[in-house]
């Protein structure tokens, strides 16, 4: 028998989660002690906060500790962003079968049938044939980084990733951004 509410979720296994926002500061979260801290969209946290939620894991042990950090980085000055540039910064690759290229999970491999291989045109499939590549493995000791696109998922369907694209209702920014 587990505790299960709005901002507080107990399991059979005993793990406990606690869930605050903490949009404009932290004080939601103050008197929390925590081993893993999860914060959501950090890109829209005030900056000020951080610190403080990351006090969260003041009483954590080492080996205990565990910090993700998730959102989307609205623009190449927030916390992401910055956070992106200072990790390992994994990037989902997928090899050309036809030519071996490596592709890049963005626009160039969009068409409007397919996804193809940017060098060669060759159809590839990067949620089943992709795989992490960091781009700069002297972090994978320090930080990882991960660039999620909806190109990698096996959910997000090619025709989908068309209708976004051609949406007139979604700004080419907005489109390279989201999708």
């Amino acid at each position: 028998r587990g505790v299960w509410q709005v901002k507080a979720k107990q399991f059979q296994n005993g793990s406990f989660f606690n869930f605050r926002s903490c949009y404009l500061n932290a004080d939601n979260a103050r008197g929390i002690s925590a081993n893993h801290l999860l914060i959501d969209e950090i890109q829209d946290i005030a900056p000020d906060a951080i610190p403080v939620l990351e006090q969260r894991q003041a009483h954590s042990e080492d080996h205990l500790k565990y910090r993700t950090y998730a959102g989307t980085p609205k623009s190449s000055a927030n916390i992401i962003s910055l956070r992106w540039e200072d990790s390992c910064k994994f990037q989902w690759l997928t090899k050309c079968s036809a030519c071996n290229f490596w592709n890049m999970s963005d626009e160039s491999i969009i068409q409007d049938d397919k996804y193809a291989c940017a060098k060669c045109g060759n159809e590839i499939v990067p949620h089943a044939d992709g795989m992490w590549v960091p781009e700069k493995p002297s972090m994978l000791n320090k930080r990882w980084g991960f660039r999620l696109s909806q190109l990698m998922v096996p959910f997000k369907k090619h025709k989908h990733i068309i209708e976004d694209r051609d949406n007139p209702n979604v700004s080419r920014a907005k489109y390279l951004n989201e999708t």
